[in-house]
């Protein structure tokens, strides 16, 4: 097995085949949330704030014929570079 450093944790490639011939979905009292919050910080600093959130009393949905593939990518190796910037204290302003 190979080790993995923090930067390729951080880092996100999946890729995704959708294959729906036809599905039904019914949800009551759907609710759904995130979020992430990291605090201010003066003049250019970093202030990370992500949120979502979803909810629906009923949801009915048909889907049909739906065939692809989703990707999804992502990575933090910016965010990972700031923190660390901010935690030694040379974060340029």
């Amino acid at each position: 097995l190979k080790a993995q450093t923090p930067a390729s944790q951080a880092a996100i490639n999946e890729r995704f085949e959708i294959k729906i011939v036809q599905e039904k979905i019914t949800e009551t009292d759907f609710a759904r949330s995130t979020g992430a919050r990291l605090g201010e910080e003066n003049g250019k600093g970093l202030k990370l704030e992500v949120g979502a959130g979803v909810r629906a009393e009923r949801i009915n949905a048909l889907l049909r014929g739906i065939f692809g593939q989703v990707v999804f990518r992502a990575s933090l190796e910016s965010v990972r570079q700031r923190l660390d910037q901010r935690l030694k204290g040379t974060l340029p302003n």
